[in-house]
């Protein structure tokens, strides 16, 4: 692994997410209205991590739906 530095990007719009030309390998870019952080893989895809309050009202929802 190399020293690369994290650079950050951040967006407080809802919804919005980068696409794979707003971000390089080692950038991340966080929607702080989302509570979303997102990189680009090794596959040159956007993916992103979720907060925990985000993901609690998915299951629920998911529960509620499939239950």
């Amino acid at each position: 692994m190399s020293n690369t530095a994290i650079k950050l990007k951040k967006s407080s719009v809802v919804g919005k997410a980068p696409g794979v030309d707003d971000l390089q390998y080692g950038e991340v870019a966080i929607n702080y209205a989302d509570g979303r952080i997102y990189y680009k893989n090794s596959s040159n895809e956007i993916k992103y991590f979720i907060d925990s309050d985000g993901l609690q009202t998915f299951l629920d929802q998911k529960l509620n739906v499939d239950g």
